[in-house]
């Protein structure tokens, strides 16, 4: 039984579980400038474990692998440059969260991926870019968490 560009059903009930996680680490980033461990934490081990039975079951293992390490690269990424950064500009919970999303992204493609990236790239630089140019100054506090899920969804909808 498919349900459109996700997959099968196991497929698609990890997907809304992650699209319900991350709807509720959008509500507290945007409340509490923070991505919470007491949610991803539990949350992305529950997406992980209903995307692997899925993917064991409609014979996807080499998407799972590949999903796996678009986590640790997109994670990799994030912490370099949150390192480079020194912790200015995103948290840490923002890169622990890129490892949940860069396993939903490179369980579709590697294409889908990059597109998340750009993405996110779009949706968290064009706020920042009217707020400089409103003269709001480098110091104001945008949430990135938003920005990263909602590139996410917006990648996944459109593969």
């Amino acid at each position: 039984m498919l349900t459109g560009g996700v997959g099968w059903i196991p497929i698609l009930a990890a997907h809304l579980l992650t699209v319900a996680v991350t709807t509720i680490l959008i509500v507290t980033d945007l409340d509490h400038m923070r991505i919470p461990n007491r949610i991803l934490y539990p949350g992305g081990i529950a997406c992980l474990v209903v995307l692997g039975l899925g993917a064991f079951a409609a014979g996807r293992r080499g998407d799972l692998v590949r999903g796996l390490l678009a986590g640790a690269i997109y994670w990799a990424l994030f912490l370099v440059v949150w390192l480079i950064a020194r912790g200015q500009g995103f948290g840490f919970g923002d890169v622990r969260l890129a490892a949940l999303l860069g396993l939903f992204l490179g369980f579709h493609s590697w294409q889908v991926l990059a597109s998340g990236l750009l993405a996110t790239a779009l949706l968290g630089g064009i706020p920042a870019i009217v707020l400089l140019a409103l003269g709001k100054g480098r110091k104001t506090l945008l949430p990135y968490g938003p920005p990263l899920i909602l590139g996410t969804w917006l990648a996944i909808a459109i593969m």
